[in-house]
């Protein structure tokens, strides 16, 4: 008994349906699953660039404590932060200037004199081993004494691994400072989980 041609085309549809309904329900999950690991994928990156900051400090923290130079380089922009100290303390050379520029004729050659003094005594204090000095006192300043090679040197016995507070000032930078010191270290975001120091406030 032959069937009618549109029951075979009744089943065909309803047959060609099925595996439809089929692969959308395979792909469908399969997409849900996918988006389901991309956003998973998505907080576990933004929570390790969130958190990298006190990451990176930590391996600083460390290096502070074994007098670790070469490590805590890695963390350093020399040239932003030797420009960033100059400025800083040109800044206040001018200010003990300008107060005594009214009774001193000499006063703008004392200016020229200040930014001499100051770009040389920067570039022999932003080193690997001035930077690793200053980490250890827990604050940015400039050192009193140098070493007869010219340049200051870190403490060659270990110190007590410092506390520092990280603080954000938006999404590429951050403000740290040592538990009860003044002043503060600026660093900014290098990529996306490295931070390099670039900066300090001296107040």
């Amino acid at each position: 008994m032959k069937k009618a041609p549109h029951q075979g085309r009744f089943f065909f549809v309803c047959a060609a349906e099925t595996v439809l309904n089929k692969f959308k329900t395979i792909s469908g999950g399969r997409m849900k699953k996918a988006a389901g690991f991309s956003a998973l994928a998505a907080v576990v990156i933004a929570g390790w660039m969130a958190a990298s900051p006190y990451l990176t400090m930590r391996s600083i923290g460390k290096a502070v404590q074994e007098n670790d130079s070469a490590t805590i380089s890695e963390h350093v922009d020399f040239p932003a932060l030797r420009e960033d100290l100059k400025g800083k303390l040109m800044v206040k050379a001018s200010q003990e200037i300008e107060k005594s520029q009214s009774s001193n004729p000499f006063a703008g050659l004392g200016q020229m004199l200040a930014m001499t003094m100051v770009n040389q005594m920067v570039e022999g204090f932003v080193t690997p081993a001035g930077v690793t000095m200053m980490l250890q006192k827990g604050k940015p300043s400039m050192p009193v004494q140098q070493t007869s090679q010219g340049q200051q040197g870190a403490s060659n016995e270990p110190s007590e691994k410092p506390r520092f507070n990280v603080k954000y000032q938006g999404w590429s930078k951050v403000r740290v400072n040592r538990e009860g010191t003044d002043g503060a270290f600026i660093f900014r975001r290098d990529g996306l989980t490295s931070w390099k120091l670039v900066a300090v406030d001296l107040h």
